[in-house]
Formats: structure tokens, C-alpha cells, sequence
């Protein structure tokens, strides 16, 4: 399964009006059976939003860029985000290596990208898979992304779920003390390069069930 991760920064007093676009482009979407999400980051240093679409494969990949160049109402929502948009999106293709089922509904994500030390690909991506399947508290789900097209460097990102800012501040406030925490953290101390970091998400629409 593949996602593709486009990202807007509204002009300054459109915020309101890129939401709305893209909310009402990816309900359209869902309802035609093209999984689409759209979130917002939290503590940026500008106004983000992020447009998520899951393509079962490359070739539906492909498929889904052929039949939107024809469709008219991908062109108007084209045309809407030129004017709300403060510059051109940009966007990135990832890989999902571990697929979300979760056990709850999804209101915050947590974002934690790793870069591989030289020689380390195989091993920060076995621990991070690894990760994905240990439970946290709060936590609903996680999700693993191996990053494969776009501006930044390859990298992996685990993603974990969160029906509420209630249930994140239960995750955190557990990790000091959480003995699988400690052992990641040390694990992947030594298999992971400089550049990380951890990006709070709120999700305005999430993927279909």
C-alpha cells in the first residue's frame, strides 16, 4: 500500500477556506472510494495543512492520476487552492509497511521520523517495525511509512493514534517509565542519523473504516 502526502500552507486569511476545500475534496473522494485524509499540524512555525491519499498499489496509483487530469471537479478544486494556497503544495509518496486497525477513533497522530545511519536501513527498519507492534497507553494504533519520493531524505516515520489530547497526554507521561520506551530509545540510539523529529497532527478527516 502506498500514501501520498501533500502539504498546503494557507495565504495569510485563508486558512478557513483551504479546509474547507480540502475537506469537501476528500469527502468526495471517500465516497467514490479513494481514501483521502486531510490534517492540520500543531505547533508549527506556519499554518499547515496535509492532504493523505492510500492507493492499494503503484498501478492504482497511476490509474487515479489518469482519471483525475480528465475530471472537472479536480480542476475546480485545482483552481480553489491556487488562490488559498500561499505557494504550490508539496508532496511525498511513502510506503506503508505496517497499515493501521484501529481499535478506536483517530483525533491526533503522532508523527516520529528517523533517518538511517549510513548502513543501517535494514536494522532502524526491523526496530521501528517492531515499535508499530508494541502497545502503548493511549494509543488506538501505529502506523509505519518508509518515505520513497519527495524534497527531504529517505526516512521512516511511526505514526501512533490517539482518540483524544487526553489519551496522548497518557502516552507520554508514560514513557519515561516504560521499559519497551527505554529499550527502543537505546536500540535505536545507535541505527538512527541526526534530523529526527516528532510532529503532532490533529485529524480533521480521517481515512474511511
Amino acid at each position: 500500500m502506498y500514501t501520498e502526502v501533500f502539504t498546503h500552507h494557507p495565504a495569510p486569511n485563508k486558512g478557513a477556506e483551504l479546509r474547507a476545500t480540502l475537506e469537501e475534496r476528500s469527502r468526495a473522494a471517500n465516497s467514490a472510494g479513494s481514501p483521502h485524509l486531510v490534517g492540520q499540524l500543531l505547533y508549527a512555525a506556519e499554518p499547515t495543512f496535509v492532504n493523505a491519499i492510500r492507493h492499494e498499489s503503484l498501478a492504482a496509483l497511476e490509474d487515479y492520476g489518469n482519471r483525475r487530469a480528465g475530471d472537472p471537479s479536480f480542476q475546480a478544486f485545482l483552481s480553489k487552492t491556487a488562490v488559498a494556497d500561499a505557494r504550490p503544495p508539496s508532496s511525498a509518496l511513502y510506503e506503508s509497511l505496517v497499515a493501521a486497525a484501529p481499535t478506536g477513533a483517530v483525533t491526533y497522530a503522532l508523527w516520529r521520523t528517523f533517518y538511517p545511519a549510513p548502513g543501517k536501513v535494514g536494522e532502524l527498519r526491523a526496530a521501528i517495525e517492531k515499535r508499530a507492534h508494541t502497545p502503548s497507553p493511549g494509543a488506538v494504533g501505529k502506523v509505519v511509512y518508509s518515505h520513497i519520493h519527495g524534497p527531504d531524505r529517505n526516512h521512516f516515520v511511526l505514526i501512533t493514534l490517539f482518540p483524544s489530547l487526553a489519551a496522548y497526554e497518557s502516552y507520554f507521561k508514560a514513557q519515561p517509565t516504560d521499559p519497551a520506551v527505554q529499550a527502543f530509545a537505546a536500540q535505536v540510539g545507535g541505527i538512527a542519523a541526526a534530523g529526527g523529529r516528532s510532529d503532532l497532527y490533529r485529524v480533521l478527516l480521517p481515512f474511511p473504516g
